[in-house]
């Protein structure tokens, strides 16, 4: 297995180019591998281990050689070994990733890495799952749907459970629905399994968290709780693992057509997440291990190549809320641009990130706002962004500087309605109370397409991502609510109007009250639904201000990994291996490769394939 601490290099952002694949052994440096392989339906109530329904990556070969010419050893590259076509694709040593359970009364199966073990619940149309030597337990379960809206049904889930007693906190959430050109791939499955559905980070806090009056919860009970919930049936597994103040999961929501809500969730103690990588990994990977009964399971192996570099570019657009009403989210606020301004530094890509704020579209001819718009002694009235303009990784003292345009406003002492302070002094308070983020982020947008100055300027060949900060909603809806008969046009026009400027949008808001941990629902429920809606329209998605920013950091961040390589079909997570020239490279966040599931690719953080074959197998849906 291939050591990459030692290789570690920076590489620029780069698009894969992934050629015809499905060659025969007249041109075997890069050829797929295919098997198919029947899986059954277990009827014990206590599954086994299904490492048998893996197939195997061998096939019969399609030409023979004579004995002479098979003495090919010699001459295959890195990549290649000596086989029955002569020099072919190597895909690696036989990889025990796990195994595939079906969850038998949930209607689902579920791939899951070696040592996990599931157990059906017929009563409660469910079944769990765990490893508890890790400390991580699971579920799957089949509900009907009240509706054909995934966010709204999935909703009604989390209320249950937070009214039931276990409080959840959504720290990022994006929406989905199986991709057509996926769909197409994956020509086995009918179209009734066809799922729109909800991606989402979740933890429960207990002790001084938002839930009080429990000290800490065991991630097991707490995993048998959510199962009675949601089905109304007592489960009780019997499993234990120690208690936590704060326990972390992965949350995934799938509608069907058929009006059938498929909810699987995986849980543990969050410092156990945190210290182990492989459990991240395990999390990771339940949004594409988790999936409707399928026919089948195949095997792919290609080689990734030949790599196409280019300097792949990312103009990044935060958009803050600068209304007094923030005062009480500073904190939250600060710690968000430096963790973002952190793992932007050390990317590694050809990124740039400008910030403006929720009152530039005072800078509209004529609008009454104009005027006041001098108080911000930051603000460039050309462009729209506040202080330099867009800054890189290696502008002199940028992080010091990002910071600054997100929190600081010199001249600013914000008072609130008794005349006293509302939030620390000079901080980003001073702005208009009527706040508007997506005109504002639209408009300035527009205005930097063609600004003569460079470092007012977007690339007109880089990818545009919009961060809206806020903890109350946008006047361009003021007054409405999502159910009113004007709100969906004038969502509809920001949606097409961000889409011409090639830009992806992400949320980040906080609870209804507009306050981190006070709560007037009993579920997360964002106070800017205007931003969230644009968001997941436009491919990205919805972070808690008042949550942790890792998670919501990682899924923009994933917008530009180092380089990108797609994938065909939907693969099985763990099953997936990687080849560096013949030689197995592990997987990593930082220093290797990964899989994304939102984009169906295999990233490469940090590290150069220039001069490498990388060969892909995995087990796949089919």
């Amino acid at each position: 297995m291939i050591n990459l601490l030692a290789t570690k290099t920076s590489s620029p952002l780069a698009a894969l180019l992934l050629l015809a694949a499905l060659l025969g052994c007249e041109d075997s440096a890069n050829v797929w591998v295919e098997d198919d392989q029947t899986i059954d339906s277990a009827t014990d109530e206590s599954l086994a281990d299904l490492a048998d329904t893996q197939p195997p990556l061998d096939v019969a070969p399609t030409c023979s050689l004579s004995e002479p010419e098979k003495t090919c050893a010699a001459s295959c590259a890195p990549h290649e070994e000596c086989g029955d076509c002569g020099c072919q694709l190597n895909c690696g040593p036989p990889h025990d990733w796990g195994s595939v359970h079906p969850a038998e009364f949930a209607q689902t199966k579920v791939a899951l890495p070696l040592g996990y073990t599931m157990t059906q619940q017929e009563a409660a149309s469910a079944a769990t799952f765990s490893k508890a030597s890790d400390g991580v337990f699971g579920f799957t379960i089949l509900t009907k749907a009240g509706s054909l809206n995934a966010e709204q049904e999935n909703s009604l889930h989390l209320i249950a459970v937070a009214k039931a007693g276990n409080l959840p906190t959504v720290a990022f959430s994006q929406l989905f629905t199986t991709p057509d050109a996926l769909w197409s791939a994956l020509e086995s499955l009918p179209d009734e399994l066809r799922a729109s559905g909800v991606r989402a980070r979740i933890f429960f806090s207990y002790g001084e968290g938002m839930n009080p009056g429990v000290p800490s919860k065991d991630p097991a009970a707490l995993r048998d709780e959510i199962v009675s919930t949601i089905s109304g049936q007592e489960v009780s597994t019997g499993e234990s693992s120690l208690s936590c103040e704060r326990v972390q999961a992965s949350w995934l929501a799938q509608l069907r057509p058929d009006g059938m809500l498929s909810t699987s969730a995986v849980f543990t103690c969050a410092a156990n997440f945190d210290a182990d990588e492989r459990l991240r990994f395990v999390f990771e990977d339940l949004f594409n291990n988790t999936v409707a009964p399928v026919l089948a399971l195949g095997s792919h192996c290609e080689e990734l190549g030949p790599f196409v570099f280019e300097h792949g570019k990312i103009d990044f657009l935060w958009v803050v809320d600068n209304s007094s009403a923030m005062a009480s989210v500073q904190t939250e606020v600060a710690e968000s641009a430096a963790a973002f301004y952190h793992s932007l530094a050390d990317s590694g890509g050809d990124i740039r990130v400008a910030v403006t704020t929720t009152e530039a579209y005072g800078l509209i001819e004529g609008s009454p706002l104009t005027a006041t718009l001098d108080h911000d002694e930051l603000l460039d009235r050309q462009s729209g962004l506040r202080g330099l303009g867009f800054l890189s990784p290696s502008t002199p003292d940028s992080r010091a500087f990002f910071e600054q345009y997100v929190t600081w406003d010199q001249d600013c002492e914000a008072l609130d309605a008794n005349g006293l302070p509302a939030g620390p002094q000079h901080a980003n308070l001073c702005g208009s109370d009527s706040p508007d983020g997506l005109e504002s982020g639209a408009l300035v947008l527009e205005r930097i397409l063609a600004d003569p100055r460079e470092s007012y300027r977007l690339r007109p060949d880089s990818l545009h991502v919009v961060v809206w900060v806020s903890n109350r909603e946008s006047r361009a809806v003021a007054g409405l609510t999502p159910t009113d008969p004007g709100w969906a046009p004038i969502i509809e026009g920001y949606v097409e109007r961000y889409d011409a400027l090639n830009a992806r949008g992400f949320a980040v808001i906080s609870e209804e009250s507009g306050v981190c941990g006070v709560d007037v629902n009993p579920y997360w429920h964002p106070s800017d639904w205007s931003y969230a809606e644009v968001a997941y329209a436009s491919g990205g998605g919805v972070g808690n201000l008042c949550a942790p920013f890792s998670f919501t950091d990682n899924r923009i961040q994933n917008e530009s990994p180092p380089l990108r390589a797609p994938l065909t079909g939907l693969p099985i997570g763990p099953s997936i291996q990687v080849l560096f020239d013949g030689e197995v490279v592990e997987r990593s966040h930082t220093l290797g490769w990964n899989y994304d599931r939102a984009t169906d690719a295999i990233v490469f953080p940090g590290i150069d394939l220039e001069r490498a074959h990388v060969v892909v197998s995995h087990s796949t849906w089919k």
